[in-house]
C-alpha cells in the first residue's frame, strides 16, 4: 500500500511540475524504439519508460539545476552572451555527458543563438539525445567520449541505468574529443558555458586544461561520493584553484564564476559594459 501511495504522489508532482498531459505517456505504447513521449509544459521529450530519464528531466526543468538566471552572477552570464552576439561571437555551450539531451534542450532554451555540442559516449543515450534535439539546428550531437587529449575509451554501466555511464581510457573502442578540438569546428566561437557530468572521467578532462581560461562558465558534477579512494576531483581542484572565480552550488553541481571585478552591468539589460580590459565571468557545472 505505502509502495502504490507513494506512485500515485510522485505522479500528482509530476503533473503540477510538468503540466497534467505528463501522465498520458503511462498509456501509450512505446515506439520501436522504445521510447514514449512525455508531453510537458516545456515541450515533449522522448524518454525510455523504465530508466532514468525522467529523473534527469526533473532535475533540469523542475529543480532547475542549471539555471544561472536564479544567481546574482547570472547576469555577468547573460551579459556575456549578449556582448558576444554584439561583437559578432558565437557564443558556444558544451553539454559534456548529454545523456537524453535534457540539458542540451534547456540551454537552447536559455541561450538560443549559442551554438551546442552535446557530447555523450554511450550508444542507446547519443541515439536518444538525438531524438530530443532533432528539431534544434543549434544543437550538434557527438558520440563520443571527452577528455583531456585525443584517445579511445571503453564504456560500462556502474549501476545499471543510463546515467551511469563510466568511461575508461583504453586502446581501442568509443573515441575521445577534446574541447579545443570542439571549439575549433564554430568560427569566431567564445566558450560561454562547458557542463561536465562524465561519471568520473574528470579525472581526464581536468588534467592540463587551458581552455579553462577562456570559458565564461563551467558546471560539474563531482564523483568523489561515488568512487571514494579513486581521486576523481583531484585535477580538477587543482584546476578551479588557480582561477579567479566565485563558487556556487546548485543541487548536485559546483559552479564556478570568474570574478569580473572591471565589468559594470548595465541594470537594463545586464550586458557589461568595460572601463579599459575587462575580465569576463566564467561558471563551472548530467
Amino acid at each position: 500500500m505505502e509502495a502504490i501511495t507513494s506512485k500515485l504522489w510522485r505522479h500528482f508532482k509530476d503533473m503540477r511540475d510538468l503540466g497534467p498531459a505528463v501522465i498520458t505517456r503511462l498509456f501509450r505504447r512505446p515506439d520501436w524504439r522504445g521510447y514514449s513521449v512525455a508531453r510537458t509544459r516545456y515541450g515533449d521529450f522522448f524518454i525510455r519508460r523504465f530508466d532514468t530519464d525522467l529523473l534527469v528531466l526533473r532535475q533540469v526543468f523542475v529543480s532547475r539545476e542549471y539555471d544561472l538566471d536564479r544567481f546574482p552572477q547570472g547576469k555577468i552570464v547573460r551579459g556575456a552572451y549578449n556582448d558576444m552576439l554584439h561583437r559578432h561571437r558565437t557564443p558556444l555551450i558544451i553539454d559534456a555527458g548529454a545523456n537524453a539531451g535534457y540539458t542540451s534542450r534547456y540551454f537552447a532554451q536559455m541561450y538560443p543563438q549559442a551554438q551546442i555540442f552535446a557530447v555523450e559516449p554511450e550508444a542507446g543515450n547519443a541515439a536518444l539525445c538525438r531524438a530530443n534535439v532533432a528539431n534544434l539546428k543549434q544543437v550538434n550531437v557527438v558520440e563520443a567520449a571527452i577528455g583531456s587529449r585525443p584517445g579511445h575509451v571503453s564504456v560500462e554501466h556502474t549501476v545499471g541505468a543510463s546515467w551511469g555511464t563510466r568511461t575508461q581510457r583504453s586502446e581501442s573502442g568509443v573515441p575521445i574529443v577534446t574541447i579545443d578540438e570542439l571549439r575549433a569546428r564554430i568560427r569566431d566561437s567564445e566558450l560561454l558555458i562547458v557542463k561536465v557530468d562524465i561519471e568520473g572521467f574528470e579525472s581526464d578532462l581536468f588534467l592540463n586544461p587551458t581552455w579553462i581560461a577562456e570559458t565564461l562558465t563551467v558546471i560539474v558534477e563531482p564523483h568523489d561520493w561515488m568512487l571514494p579512494g579513486e581521486g576523481t576531483s583531484r585535477a580538477l581542484q587543482r584546476a578551479m584553484l588557480r582561477e579567479d572565480c566565485e563558487l556556487l552550488i546548485s543541487g548536485d553541481n559546483i559552479i564556478w564564476i570568474r570574478h569580473a571585478t572591471e565589468a559594470i552591468l548595465d541594470e537594463g539589460g545586464g550586458k557589461p559594459k568595460r572601463k579599459g580590459r575587462g575580465v569576463a565571468t566564467c561558471a563551472h557545472d548530467v
